[in-house]
C-alpha cells in the first residue's frame, strides 16, 4: 500500500512549501521489505489470502512503474498459487 501511495503522491502537484519527510523510506527499500514479507507470508498457511492481496498490489505497482516483465511474473506466480490452492481443496 505504501508503494502505491508513494506512486500516487508523485502524480499530483504538491504545494511549493511541501517537503517530504526524510524519514520516508525510498521505493527500493520498501520494495525489498515487500518481497521479504511476501516470502514470510507464504511460509504460513493461514496467511495465503494476505499473500494473494499483497501480490496483486505489487503486480499493479510494477505495471504502473512500467516494469512489465516483473509485473507479468508476479501475475503468473499469483495465478499459479490460486490454481494450486484450488486443486488442493
Amino acid at each position: 500500500m505504501v508503494l502505491l501511495g508513494l506512486n500516487f503522491a508523485e502524480l499530483f502537484p504538491q504545494p511549493p512549501d511541501f517537503i517530504l519527510s526524510d524519514s520516508v523510506p525510498s521505493s527500493a527499500t520498501i520494495l525489498a521489505r515487500v518481497h521479504s514479507s511476501l516470502n514470510d507470508s507464504i511460509a504460513h498457511a493461514d496467511r495465503i489470502l494476505d499473500h494473494l492481496q499483497a501480490s496483486a498490489l505489487l503486480m499493479h505497482w510494477y505495471y504502473r512503474q512500467g516494469r512489465l516483465l516483473e509485473g507479468h511474473y508476479q501475475l503468473v506466480a499469483t495465478s499459479r498459487l490460486v490454481y494450486w490452492r484450488t486443486l488442493r481443496t
